[in-house]
C-alpha cells in the first residue's frame, strides 16, 4: 500500500493527443504552437511540409491568421483553436486543410527555399493531402473545433473520476494504516514497543522507507523511553546521525513551540535530506519526533495523505507516552505509599529494619533468576514488599517480646498472613500478590501455616517470598536470638530443602550473587548488625574479583 498520488494525465495534454490522432485520420496537416510559435512536438503533415512548419517564424504567422484568411498563396485554409493549460491559453492548435494544390511559385517556392527543398517535392508532398472545396473547408474547420472541445470536456471528466479515485483509494489506505496504528498493544507499561510497531506498521504499509521515533531526555517522558530512538527499515545512515538529526528537527520544533506558535506535522530539510516529520508533546512541550522518508519527488515532496498519517501516527505515539507517563507517576505513588506503610510496620521493631525491603529485592532476583519474565518479578517484589503488612494487626508487645513466644503468642504472630491478606483484598488486581502474603510461611513438607499446604499446591510466589524472608531472618539479630554467619545460614537453607523449601529454589538461590542485598544491610542495617559476615564461598569469590 502507498499513499503517494499517481501522476496520471492531465486533461489539456490528452486531448491534444486525442484530436491530433483525428486530424491524421483525415490525412490533414496539423501541429502544436506553444505560446512563442514554435512547434510543440512533431507536427502532423508529410515530412517535406513539416520542414516548411520549421522555418522560424512560420507557425506564429499560421496561427495568427483568422478564419477567413488562407495560407501559402491562399491555398490552404487554416483551422486554429487556443491550447489550454488549466484555465491559461498555452499557444494554439493548427489544422491546415489544402483547398487548391501547391505550386512551386511565389511565398511556396520562398518556403520551400527556406527549407531547403524544391519546388518538385513541395508538389509531391502537398499531392499526398486530398484538396477540399472551400465549403468543406469552412465545414472541416468548424468540425475540428468542435471536437476538440468535446475531446476536451471528456479528458477533464476523465480526469476528475480518476483523481476522485485515487483519492478515495488514499484516504481508505490512510484510514486503515490509522485503524492499525490505533490497534498496537494497550499494555501502558511498554511504551517503547508500541513506539516500535506503529513505526514497523508506517514501514510495511509502503508509504515510508524508514521510520524512527526520537524521545528527549525531559521529565515527562517515561523512564522507559527517556533518550532512546527506535529505528526501523533501512535509512543506509548510521544510528548517530539520525539520532543527531532527529535532535535538531526536535529542537528547531521545540523552539516554535517556546514562542507560541503550534509545531506542525510537515516537510523539512534535514542532514538526511527531504524527510517527513509529526512533533510528539506533553504539556505544550515538544518531548520527542517521529521523522520518516521515502524517495519523494524533490518537487512535490510528500503528499497531505502521507504527512496525515504521519500526524496520526505521532498522536497514537504521544496517547502511550501519556499513559506510560501517567502509569509511571500512580505507580510510584502506590509503591511509595506501600514502602511507607511497610516501614512503619518494620518501624514497630528495630531488629527488623528494612526487612520488608530487603525480601522484597531478593525475591525479584530470585524470580528472575527462576524463569520469571520482568513484569512477574516485579509483582513478586510487590508481594514480598507487603508479606508482612499483616503485622500490623499483631500487638507490639508480642512483635518485641525478647525470647521464645508462648503457644498464644504465636498463634498471635501466625495470624499476620491472614490479616494482611484482608488487608490488601479490596485492591484491584491483586490475587498474585495477596497469594505471596497468605502462603508465605506453608512448608514444602505441609507442616506451615495458615493451611498447611505441601509442595506444588503453594504458589510459586509465596515458595519465593517465604526462602528469602528466612534467608533475611537467619542474617539478622532479633529480640530471641543472635545473627548466624552467612555459611550457617547457607548451610540451614540447604538443610531445609524438601522439609521448608521449594528443593528447585534452593539450588537456584545458593548460586544467586548476594552482593546487592549486603549493600543494603550497609546502608540501612538493623539493630546489632554492624558487619557482613560473607560465607568462605563469598570470600573467596571476591577476593578473586
Amino acid at each position: 500500500m502507498s499513499l503517494s498520488s499517481t501522476n496520471h494525465e492531465r486533461p489539456a495534454p490528452r486531448a491534444e493527443q486525442a484530436w491530433l490522432r483525428r486530424v491524421a485520420q483525415l490525412r490533414l496537416v496539423a501541429a502544436v504552437v506553444d505560446a512563442d510559435g514554435r512547434l510543440a512536438g512533431e507536427p502532423v503533415a508529410p515530412p517535406a511540409i513539416a520542414r516548411i512548419l520549421g522555418v522560424d517564424g512560420v507557425l506564429a504567422g499560421i496561427a495568427a491568421l483568422t478564419p477567413d484568411q488562407r495560407w501559402l498563396d491562399g491555398r490552404f485554409a487554416v483551422s486554429t483553436l487556443t491550447r489550454l493549460d488549466g484555465q491559461e491559453r498555452d499557444g494554439s492548435l493548427v489544422a491546415i486543410i489544402p483547398v487548391a494544390r501547391a505550386t512551386g511559385d511565389g511565398e511556396a517556392r520562398a518556403l520551400a527555399e527556406l527549407a531547403g527543398l524544391s519546388a518538385e517535392d513541395l508538389a509531391q508532398a502537398a499531392d499526398a493531402i486530398p484538396v477540399r472545396t472551400d465549403r468543406a473547408a469552412n465545414d472541416l474547420t468548424r468540425m475540428l473545433r468542435w471536437t476538440y472541445q468535446d475531446l476536451l470536456r471528456v479528458s477533464e471528466r476523465e480526469y476528475a473520476a480518476v483523481s476522485l479515485a485515487e483519492e478515495l483509494s488514499a484516504t481508505y489506505e490512510e484510514l486503515t494504516l490509522v485503524q492499525a496504528l490505533g490497534a498496537t498493544p494497550d499494555d501502558i507499561r511498554k511504551p517503547f514497543d508500541a513506539a516500535e510497531q506503529i513505526c514497523h506498521r508506517l514501514v510495511r504499509s509502503g508509504a515510508f522507507d524508514w521510520a524512527i521515533a526520537r524521545f528527549g531526555n525531559h521529565e515527562a517522558v517515561a523512564t522507559e523511553l527517556s533518550g532512546r530512538i527506535v529505528v526501523v527499515g533501512e535509512s543506509g545512515v548510521p544510528v548517530g546521525e539520525l539520532r543527531l538529526a532527529a535532535d535538531l528537527l526536535a529542537a528547531e520544533l521545540d523552539r516554535d513551540a517556546q514562542r507560541g506558535e503550534e509545531p506542525l506535522n510537515t516537510q523539512r530539510e534535514s542532514r538526511l535530506g527531504l524527510v517527513a516529520t509529526a512533533p510528539i508533546c506533553i504539556r505544550g512541550r515538544v518531548v520527542g519526533i517521529l521523522m520518516a522518508q521515502h524517495h519523494a519527488d524533490p518537487v512535490l515532496g510528500y503528499t497531505s495523505n502521507e504527512l496525515k498519517v504521519l500526524a496520526a501516527a505521532a498522536s497514537s505515539i504521544n496517547v502511550h507516552l501519556q499513559n506510560a507517563a501517567l502509569y509511571e507517576e500512580q505507580r510510584h505513588m502506590f509503591v511509595g505509599t506501600l514502602q511507607a506503610l511497610t516501614a512503619s510496620i518494620d518501624a514497630k521493631d528495630p531488629y527488623t529494619r528494612g526487612h520488608s525491603q530487603r525480601v522484597a529485592d531478593l525475591a525479584r532476583q530470585l524470580a528472575l533468576r527462576a524463569g520469571h519474565c520482568d513484569e512477574q518479578a516485579e509483582r513478586v517484589w510487590i508481594a514480598g514488599l507487603v508479606h508482612d503488612i499483616g503485622k500490623i494487626g499483631v500487638p507490639e508487645a508480642v512483635l518485641r517480646k525478647p525470647g521464645r513466644l508462648n503457644d498464644d503468642e504465636f498463634e498471635a504472630i501466625k495470624q499476620h498472613p491472614a490479616i494482611g491478606q484482608r488487608i490488601l483484598a479490596d485492591i484491584p488486581n491483586f490475587d498474585d500478590v495477596l497469594a505471596g502474603v497468605l502462603s508465605h510461611h506453608e512448608r514444602w513438607d505441609g507442616r506451615g501455616y495458615p493451611s498447611g499446604l505441601a509442595g506444588e499446591l503453594i504458589p510459586h510466589v509465596a515458595r519465593i517470598i517465604g526462602l528469602v524472608d528466612a534467608f533475611d531472618a537467619m542474617s539478622s539479630v532479633r529480640t530471641y536470638r543472635a545473627s548466624m554467619t552467612r555459611d550457617q545460614v547457607l548451610e540451614e537453607i540447604q538443610r531445609g530443602a524438601s522439609a521448608q523449601f521449594d528443593p528447585h529454589l534452593v539450588g537456584l538461590f545458593l548460586e544467586m550473587d548476594l552482593s546487592g542485598y549486603d549493600e543494603a544491610v550497609v546502608n540501612d542495617p538493623p539493630m546489632g548488625v554492624s558487619s557482613i559476615d560473607l560465607s568462605s564461598r563469598e570470600r573467596q569469590d571476591r577476593q578473586a574479583a
